[in-house]
């Protein structure tokens, strides 16, 4: 089935997949085997089959605590095939079973993450936003989270929520080194103050 799966013959494989499975429908690999087999039929358009497969993965498996991050790994990997032949409500759908089901995966911020950079670059900053502000709420460690917290405050501005602007950039000023990302958040910060008429703190922050 694997050889198969390699060499893009996905009907064979498909087939040889459903084979194996019936026989061994518990083996630790039949994880990675249902992922692989989801990503036959989404190779071969058979969008139904193949959102069958990864949910039947999401609902068997996310409460397998010796099975669950493989389990996780798999549906990354159908959405990865989905987001290759350009089927963003497909990936969307994948993202969303992934975040209800692993919230505590180890890649759950960076699929967060993407998902809310997705949005970004769309000028959806509404929906962009919600993402950002889980990642920070539920993962402050994450090696992103200065970027999220930058992205965070863009969106607020860009969306007139200058009030929580401020809040977000006052965080990113206290984390970040002296650079010259700190200065451009400072200067963002003044500009939220003076949008929202607090003059005397807006220059405060120009004179900083």
């Amino acid at each position: 089935a694997k050889t198969l799966f390699q060499d893009q013959n996905y009907d064979a494989a498909a087939k040889k997949y459903i084979e194996v499975l019936n026989a061994f429908p518990n083996y630790p690999a039949s994880v990675p085997a249902l992922g692989e087999l989801a990503q036959c039929y989404a190779q071969l358009k058979d969008d139904l089959m193949a959102r069958m497969v990864y949910r039947y993965i999401a609902e068997r498996f996310s409460r397998n605590a010796a099975l669950k991050d493989d389990a996780g790994k798999a549906l990354l990997e159908i959405a990865g095939v989905f987001e290759s032949q350009g089927k963003p409500e497909q990936v969307d759908a994948i993202n969303k079973l992934f975040f209800d089901k692993f919230p505590t995966h180890s890649q759950t911020p960076i699929v967060l993450y993407r998902t809310a950079e997705s949005k970004f670059r769309a000028e959806l900053y509404s929906e962009a936003l919600e993402s950002y502000i889980l990642i920070a709420s539920n993962f402050p460690k994450a090696k992103i989270y200065l970027d999220v917290i930058n992205r965070k405050s863009i969106c607020e501005s860009a969306l007139g929520d200058y009030t929580n602007a401020i809040k977000t950039l006052t965080v990113l000023i206290g984390e970040l080194p002296p650079s010259a990302a700190m200065v451009h958040a400072i200067f963002r910060l003044a500009e939220s103050y003076r949008q929202l008429d607090q003059v005397v703190p807006a220059i405060n922050e120009y004179a900083r």
